[in-house]
């Protein structure tokens, strides 16, 4: 099972949206400059955003806290932007300690911590199915 969708509904503390729309989505990711890799791009579309096991994953909302746009410009403000690729954006702030977990383009997840970035999984479903 390696689908983004059916690991998610296949989580027992589950909750999601109604889905956003290709134009939402689309305008989200002209907003930010890149492309969101297909597994982000397939959960924008069933769920627009979700919370799994705890963790408040970004999406497309009304909400800026967890809206994919608002947290990722947010992120690029703070002193450190330089370290961050351009094609990356943040799929998690989990507000302990300043962690941030970002997103590449290609699907690779990194874990950004004070002083460090290193790469925790190969994709979105990976992430999910570890956190």
């Amino acid at each position: 099972m390696n689908n983004i969708i059916d690991i998610l509904r296949s989580v027992d503390d589950f909750s999601a949206g109604k889905g956003a729309s290709k134009k939402l989505i689309d305008a989200a990711s002209n907003t930010l400059g890149l492309t969101f890799s297909e597994d982000y791009k397939q959960y924008l579309q069933q769920f627009g955003l979700a919370y799994v096991n705890g963790h408040e994953l970004t999406g497309i909302g009304i909400i800026p806290r967890n809206d994919v746009v608002s947290v990722t410009l947010e992120k690029r403000k703070l002193p450190h932007v330089s370290e961050i690729p351009d094609d990356w954006y943040v799929i998690e702030d989990t507000y302990i300690d300043g962690i941030v977990i970002w997103q590449a383009t290609n699907g690779f997840i990194y874990m950004e911590s004070p002083g460090t970035i290193k790469k925790i999984c190969s994709s979105m479903s990976e992430y999910i199915m570890e956190c």
